[in-house]
């Protein structure tokens, strides 16, 4: 059983202006981002180890998509801003089994954040942050936000 993914809505409208902006990209230009981003060692201190992400075509999907080492980016979500939201999701996998927490979860948005501070830049990281706290988005260290139980609840 999967956990409960209570934010995805919230997160998705709140980086709708991000996706919009930005050139697209070829596969070739999105695999060397993914490289550069992965095989760092600012990627290895924050997630443990480096990691190989393959970049497929997401021709016949709607939505771009995440796994352990691979992403699917569909024409439309060739942009620097899609790889980042995706490659969060693959540094979850690596930090947390993904069955137990949530695909857009406060790790998740902080995990988002942290990369595209780092790889997109203050303004647009500050943007980003700016439109969670617009949209409801609970991320680390926004107020409100409480650390969590092993058991994923919040503690009181």
């Amino acid at each position: 059983m999967r956990a409960r993914d209570f934010q995805r809505s919230k997160v998705y409208s709140s980086e709708r202006s991000l996706h919009e902006a930005g050139e697209l990209l070829t596969l070739e230009e999105c695999q060397r981002i993914v490289d550069k981003i992965t095989y760092s060692a600012w990627w290895a201190k924050r997630y443990g180890r480096i990691v190989s992400v393959t970049v497929k075509d997401g021709r016949g999907r709607r939505r771009a998509g995440a796994w352990a080492d691979k992403i699917a980016l569909p024409r439309w979500a060739r942009k620097r801003s899609v790889i980042c939201h995706e490659l969060a999701h693959v540094a979850i996998r690596i930090l947390q089994d993904p069955r137990k927490v949530p695909a857009h979860g406060i790790r998740y948005c902080e995990a988002y954040l942290e990369i595209v501070k780092r790889w997109m830049g203050q303004e647009t990281h500050d943007d980003l942050r700016q439109s969670f706290l617009d949209g409801g988005v609970k991320f680390r260290g926004h107020e409100g936000w409480r650390p969590e139980t092993k058991q994923g609840r919040k503690a009181v």
